[in-house]
Formats: C-alpha cells, sequence, structure tokens
C-alpha cells in the first residue's frame, strides 16, 4: 500500500516546485480563467494544459482536471460553458473531476464513458456530523443530482455506521458505478474526522475507489489519514501560500509524513506520535522512536509534519483524537504551544517551554524533556557547585540552564547578543556575558563547558569554529555539545586531546527515551534504549 498525494495548482507556472515523489497533480482550471477574459483564458489554457502535459509525462505523474463554478465553492461562472471547456480539455488529462450536483452530470459521464477517461465524481458536503432520528429508511439520496447538498437521513442505527455517508456513497456509485468517488465535508470540530475513516471502511469492504476526507483547519487530521484509511488520493498544497481549498497541508510534508510509515503493520487501532516543528524534514526522532516501538512490540507509529504557524492551533487541535498519542515539539514552537495545553507540567513551567504532548482522552498535557541530559552530565563530573559556561541563549538552552541550576551549579551564559543572554540569566539566576576572548577565558577555570548554538553544524549559517577557544583545554573539563551532525564536531575534535566530552546525540537520546515513557506509561528497557542510540548513529554516520 502507498499514500497517493495530488498536488493541486492553479498555473503551470508553478510545476517546477512540484515535489518529484508526488504522483498526482491537480489542475485547476477554474482558478487559472479568474480574472481573465474569455478571449484571453480560451488560448491560454491551451498552452498551460499543453505544458502540464508535457510535464507530467517526463515525469511520470497523473493528471486530473477539475473545473468547478461559483456554486460549487470554484471561479467558473457557468455551469453549460464548463461542459464545453471540459469536453476540449479532457483528453490531455488522465482524469477529470466531475461535481455530482452539477445538472450536466449525466451527460458528461456518458461523453467521457464513451472515450474511455477515467472519472472522479464528486460530492462537497456541508454536514460530516451523524444525527440519526428515530424512523428507520432513507429519503430521496438522488436529491443530491438536482443541486441538494445532501440526503435527507432517517435511521435508527448507531452514529457509529454513519448512515447519511452510506447513502451518499450508494447514490454516486449507482450514478457511476466505475468512478472514483469523491465525497469531502467540511469539518466543524474533531470529532467530525471520524466520518471519513468509517466510510473508507464500508467503501474497502465493497471494493469502492474512495476518496474522502474533511475540509477547513479541524478537518487536517482526515487529510492525513486518508490515505492511511483506504482513500484513493489526497490533497496538499503546493506550498504554504497556495493552499486551493481550506486545511490543505503543503504536498511535500505530507509525503515526508507518509515516508515514515509502516503501512503493513497498520490497523484500525494504531495511534500515532508526532514530531511537529518548522522545519522538521531533518529530524531522526522518527528512526529512534519506530526501532523503539517496534522493539516494544507496541501499535504505535511515530511520524514528522511540518507545522506552519498558520496551522499550528489546528495541528494541535488535530493531537486530541482518539488516535494520536501526542506530539514532540521542536523549533520555533515550544513556547507558542503552552497556550492551546490543558495543563503543563510544573518543571516545563518554570523552564517556560514544551518539548512533549501527551494526549490522556482529549487533554492535552505539556512536559519538557530536554534536560534529561543533565543527569548524565552529572554522572561524570559533579555538578553541585560545578563552574559551567554556555554558550548560547537560544531554544536549546532553557532545559539546561534549568537542569544544572536545580543540580546546584553555578552557570555562566555567554550569547553574542548579550541582551537575550542577560534575559535568560535573569529567568534562572545565573551570570551574562558577551561572547569575547575576556568572557571565554573562563574556560580556564571551568569544570563544565557546554555549547548549545548551531556552530558546527553541518549547513549552519553559523560557520564551523566557536571563536575565542582556547588552543589548549583545561584537564578535567568536560566538554558537552548539542549538535550531532557531525558526532565529532570542530569543537569535539579539539576538546578530546584533552578533555572529556559528550557528544550531541546523547541529549536527543536521553530525551527522546523520557518522552517515549510519558507516551506509553511505562519504562523503557535498557537494551531499547541502547538500540536506539545505536540507529542514531548509523543515521548520521
Amino acid at each position: 500500500m502507498v499514500a497517493n498525494v495530488c498536488v493541486s495548482l492553479t498555473n503551470p507556472s508553478q510545476l517546477s516546485a512540484i515535489d518529484p515523489r508526488c504522483e498526482f497533480i491537480e489542475f485547476r482550471a477554474d482558478l487559472f480563467c479568474e480574472g481573465r477574459t474569455p478571449g484571453s483564458w480560451k488560448q491560454e489554457l491551451a498552452s498551460a494544459t499543453h505544458q502540464l502535459a508535457n510535464h507530467a509525462c517526463a515525469n511520470s505523474q497523473k493528471t486530473i482536471l477539475t473545473i468547478r463554478t461559483t456554486a460549487e465553492g470554484g471561479k467558473f461562472p457557468d455551469d453549460l460553458k464548463r461542459v464545453e471547456l471540459f469536453k476540449s480539455l479532457a483528453p490531455r488529462f488522465d482524469f477529470v473531476d466531475v461535481e455530482y450536483s452539477s445538472k450536466h452530470r449525466a451527460a458528461l459521464l456518458a461523453n467521457f464513458a464513451k472515450e474511455k477517461k477515467e472519472v472522479i465524481l464528486s460530492a462537497h458536503l456541508t454536514e460530516p456530523t451523524i444525527q440519526p432520528v428515530r424512523s428507520p429508511g432513507f429519503r430521496n439520496p438522488k436529491g443530491l443530482g438536482s443541486g441538494v447538498q445532501s440526503p435527507v437521513l432517517q435511521d435508527s442505527r448507531p452514529k457509529t455506521q454513519n448512515p447519511k455517508s452510506e447513502a451518499i456513497l450508494k447514490a454516486m456509485h449507482k450514478a457511476a458505478p466505475s468512478a472514483i468517488k469523491k465525497i469531502v465535508f467540511t469539518a466543524t470540530k474533531q470529532s467530525d474526522n471520524n466520518v471519513p475513516s468509517k466510510l473508507l471502511a464500508l467503501a474497502k469492504k465493497q471494493n469502492i475507489r474512495v476518496i474522502c476526507f474533511c475540509m477547513g483547519g479541524k478537518g487536517i487530521a482526515s487529510r492525513i489519514l486518508a490515505p492511511i484509511d483506504g482513500s484513493y488520493l489526497t490533497f496538499g498544497a503546493l506550498d504554504a501560500k497556495s493552499a486551493t481549498a481550506p486545511g490543505q497541508l503543503v504536498h511535500s510534508d505530507l509525503l515526508d509524513f507518509y515516508s515514515e510509515l509502516d503501512f503493513a503493520a497498520i490497523n484500525p487501532n494504531t495511534k500515532f506520535i508526532l514530531v511537529i516543528g518548522n522545519p522538521v524534514y531533518h529530524s531522526l526522532s522518527p528512526k529512534m522512536q519506530n526501532f523503539a516501538l517496534r522493539k516494544m512490540k507496541l501499535n504505535i507509529q511515530y511520524l514528522k509534519l511540518r507545522a506552519d504557524h498558520t496551522q499550528l492551533g489546528d495541528i494541535l487541535g488535530m493531537l486530541r483524537g482518539g488516535r494520536f498519542a501526542g506530539a514532540n515539539v521542536t523549533v520555533p514552537y515550544k513556547e507558542a504551544v503552552i497556550p492551546s495545553l490543558d495543563s503543563v507540567d510544573p518543571e516545563a513551567k518554570n523552564i517556560g517551554a514544551v518539548n512533549t504532548i501527551v494526549n490522556r482522552k482529549g487533554k492535552l498535557m505539556g512536559y519538557n524533556t530536554d534536560g534529561a541530559i543533565v543527569p548524565i552530565l552529572g554522572k561524570t563530573v559533579k555538578l553541585k557547585r560545578a563552574r559551567c559556561i554556555l554558550l548560547g541563549a537560544g531554544g536549546a538552552s532553557r532545559a539546561i540552564v534549568y537542569g544544572l541550576k536545580k543540580a546546584g551549579a553555578d552557570v555562566t551564559i555567554i550569547n553574542r547578543t548579550l541582551d537575550r543572554a542577560e534575559a535568560l540569566a535573569r529567568a534562572f539566576g545565573c551570570k551574562s556575558a558577551p561572547l569575547s576572548l575576556e568572557s571565554m577565558s573562563r574556560l580556564a577555570a571551568a569544570t563544565l563547558f557546554v555549547n548549545t548554538t548551531t556552530i558546527g553544524m553541518h549547513g549552519s549559517p553559523s560557520g564551523s569554529d566557536i571563536p575565542y577557544l582556547p588552543r589548549k583545554f583545561p584537564k578535567g573539563l568536560l566538554v558537552f555539545d548539542v549538535v550531532y551532525t557531525p558526532i565529532d564536531t570542530p569543537l569535539i575534535s579539539k576538546a578530546v586531546r584533552e578533555c572529556n566530552c559528550i557528544t550531541g546525540e546523547r541529549m536527543l537520546i536521553a530525551q527522546g527515551v523520557k518522552a517515549l515513557e510519558l507516551f506509553i506509561g511505562k519504562k523503557v528497557p535498557d537494551e531499547v534504549a541502547v538500540g536506539m542510540h545505536d540507529v542514531l548513529l548509523n543515521y548520521i554516520q
């Protein structure tokens, strides 16, 4: 099984930005025509579709032609003229999307059947929730064909059977048995995401190809889970600014998400844990966490999802759903997520940042496990009254500073921007200093040196060498670098000659193990933690 992602385009000028992993391209011809006069868009459309067809052929991608009228939420003004446009453009496309409510639906279906063209028969509905009433039986499911948005439901079965959805699917399948049925709802609450899952389960039993998800911010979960539940496609935007429908995620982010999935291991009871941030494509957390989950024989999969700041609230709302165990949070959202949580652990509250969100029966609980490295440092040097020099005042530093102060260490925060160092020092009762030859000379009398900046990271704009390092490090100094790509950073390579060193992947493992224990509610065995470390090293090196 694979997850088919379709990117929606409004102009062929966007073709170069499509992720090459994407196998489907939808062309919204109605949005292309918007603002153009009929005299200009006909010629321009011919050129655009030719360009799209050539690109798709060269990249082994399939194309979908969609033309929505204003009555259907699109931009094309006239249903009859749309029929003419469909007939002229369809030969260059693999699929055509025909709206079920169109009064010309039957004519279009007959025409495309004659041409042996694949059809996606679409119904866009406004009410995804099921409110059964006492009288049994369906009434007028064919009403959709005359422009009615949804059938009237009278059914006494339990909500979980989604009778309204069954009626829609049944009516659409009768109208076009060979077509792919696309049934899209507008979500108004998180529980609406359950409707597509149940409809897709029904369609799978009946061997009907269906595309089904919810639109809107509250429907993001269904867009993500649709291919997992058996949807023929899910749709994604070209980029964060180019969505053609509410709630669309960026297509490349969806592809990254599905790249970590073990489809063969998924069943209706599988839960998901996410790591969310921006960017997040580089995260190695799914590699080590999925190793641990498999070793512990837990029916959970860990996946990465880039979160645009405009969709962060909706993604956090999604985590309240029963199919999500929670999420890890990385930059730049460790502080931004806090107002959306139901409660925050006292330690995370003191740190002022959350990197772990646990879903406890729909309530989101915030924790911070970034400080899990501090006890590891404490096994090498005595932290009480230890003189610690910490370089950097960004997100990675807060939990470490908190942990060191809690252990009784004397911490000096050094940073290029002094006001950030001073603000962090005030928050935790530390000293601060600007990055200079004088401040770095304090390493001579230090017990511990911690680099929390990105200096030394592959591709970092901060460069590879920390300024003002001593030519020779004092013996007995413990050096810890949070950077783990590469493992042997320039700092570690220089310090290892005279000092004890702890490399950056140890922090990732420590916080990851502690976070996993919060998600699953039990201890991670030591041998599993060792295996996580080995997996991580394998991918880093």
